[in-house]
């Protein structure tokens, strides 16, 4: 079993491979997913585009309205607006996701295969690998790849799912 000092060290060249992507993606919150963004001004604003259809069908009930009020809960908290929020959330994705892959791997693989040291850096070089957008490809189901370095509701659930598995 790799020290704490070693198991650090591997985490922090996670977070460095991640946030290379990330930066070289261009460091931002506005992706796909910003169609919500009319979800959170109709939030704040009642008024806001009252009769444009694209922001009605986004605020009819739907099962993002839970990842929808997420982000507006933590901007209330904050006191703060939706983009700020999601960009923080982002960067925290990007550093926490890959890791809490990593430990939830090497928990699974801890019940069926003998423990050692080659077995923690295979799983590393793994997760390490599985970072670059083309080889998380190759792992997707229905072409959702199981790592993005953008939050989405995937994302979210994902992260969750991870720490239930670890937890």
């Amino acid at each position: 079993m790799p020290t704490i000092n070693k198991r650090l060290f591997l985490y922090l060249i996670l977070i460095i491979i991640s946030s290379a992507f990330f930066i070289l993606r261009g460091a931002t919150a506005f992706t796909w997913v910003v169609d919500m963004g009319t979800f959170f001004e109709r939030i704040s604003d009642k008024n806001y585009l009252v009769n444009d259809f694209f922001t009605n069908t986004h605020n009819d009930l739907n099962p993002r309205h839970i990842y929808g009020y997420i982000i507006v809960g933590l901007q209330k908290i904050f006191n703060s607006d939706w983009y700020t929020v999601i960009y923080i959330l982002q960067v925290l994705i990007v550093i926490v996701l890959p890791i809490l892959f990593f430990i939830a791997l090497t928990e699974i693989c801890k019940v069926y295969l003998k423990h050692n040291d080659l077995f923690i850096y295979v799983i590393f070089l793994f997760v390490a690998i599985s970072i670059y957008p083309r080889v998380s490809g190759l792992f997707s189901i229905a072409l959702w790849r199981s790592y993005y370095d953008i939050l989405i509701p995937q994302t979210l659930s994902i992260a969750v799912g991870l720490l239930a598995i670890i937890f």
